[in-house]
């Protein structure tokens, strides 16, 4: 019984919302057959068409429109020394069966006082055809001089003496923002700007190298030839940083000549590896005589001792500042 009630209740919404859309259906088309109303011969002024200077006034029209068409824009021209303040609204204001009423207002300001001339409001209206134009007309005002007495009245100038003030204090408030932005963004930036990690002695990075250079060849990415000019270039490097000496502008005879001088840095012990390995080296470069590969790991293990011969002991790295650390 009451799941009968309750269908008996959606069959009555059903027809009635169909019943709606009928209707609605109906009016519109209908609204095809109504003729264009008489439109008004002057819009209205609202309070009245006698202001006070600098009091604003309402134009305002009202239209009953067919279904089928609606106020697509509202144009004024404003009556002689009036301007229009603000925009001009249009909006529905009632709703009939075939018809609707539309309000379209809008408001003048009078620049002087004294009898306006009239002035026009077009309204552009939609058509299934094309857009029709209509005018109207707005009346003329009579504008009615300020009532103020003379007391009333200040000198033209005279403003309050802190007006001035005020819009330093603006300015200063705003200059005082952007200095504080400025501030931040510097600062934010210098504590998240990375610092370039301090360089790690000579010894270490060689040592790193060198041990690269020897898997890159026994993996075969490099070819013997490559593998003995970076290693002449690793040690020549290493004496550069490690004691000041230019090996990379000297020739071998010119280093191995400065090498013998009793003012030189380098070990006595580790004078004849060196003179040794860089001939070697300069045969493959330079006379171009077949590399060995047995003859290079010989090399990077003699370069590996050397090395490791020449690195500082802790405690003299901890007593003195080593150059280019």
């Amino acid at each position: 019984m009451k799941k009968s009630g309750k269908t008996l209740v959606l069959i009555a919404a059903a027809t009635f919302l169909v019943l709606a859309v009928a209707m609605i259906l109906a009016g519109y088309g209908w609204s095809f057959r109504l003729p264009l109303p008489q439109m008004p011969e002057s819009a209205l002024i609202l309070p009245s068409r006698e202001v006070e200077l600098g009091t604003p006034v309402t134009v305002e029209l009202e239209l009953r429109l067919p279904l089928h068409m609606r106020p697509l824009e509202a144009r004024l021209t404003p009556p002689e020394h009036t301007v229009q303040n603000g925009a001009t609204v249009i909006r529905l204001d009632a709703y009939h069966w075939s018809s609707a009423n539309w309000k379209i207002r809008a408001r003048l300001q009078a620049l002087r006082p004294g009898e306006t001339t009239a002035g026009t409001l077009t309204i552009t209206l939609s058509s299934p055809e094309k857009p029709e134009m209509l005018t109207v007309a707005i009346p003329s005002l009579t504008v009615l001089p300020l009532q103020t007495s003379r007391d009333d009245l200040e000198l033209a100038g005279m403003v309050p003496s802190d007006s001035r003030g005020s819009g330093r204090w603006i300015l200063g408030i705003i200059a005082a923002v952007v200095v504080i932005a400025l501030a931040g963004f510097f600062l934010w930036r210098r504590r998240h700007r990375k610092t370039p990690p301090p360089l790690r002695p000579p010894w270490i990075r060689t040592s790193e190298a060198l041990e690269q250079l020897r898997t890159e060849v026994q993996n075969r990415r490099i070819n013997l030839e490559t593998a003995f000019v970076r290693l002449t270039d690793l040690v020549r490097n290493y004496l550069e940083e490690r004691y000041l000496l230019p090996a990379s502008v000297r020739t071998t005879d010119e280093f191995l000549e400065e090498l013998k001088s009793p003012d030189s840095p380098l070990p006595t012990e580790d004078k004849p590896f060196l003179g040794e390995f860089l001939e070697a080296a300069d045969l493959v470069k330079f006379a171009r005589m077949p590399p060995d590969e047995t003859q290079l790991f010989r090399a990077v293990d003699g370069a590996e001792k050397f090395v490791k011969h020449t690195t500082p002991s802790p405690l003299e790295q901890q007593g003195k500042e080593v150059s280019h650390v």
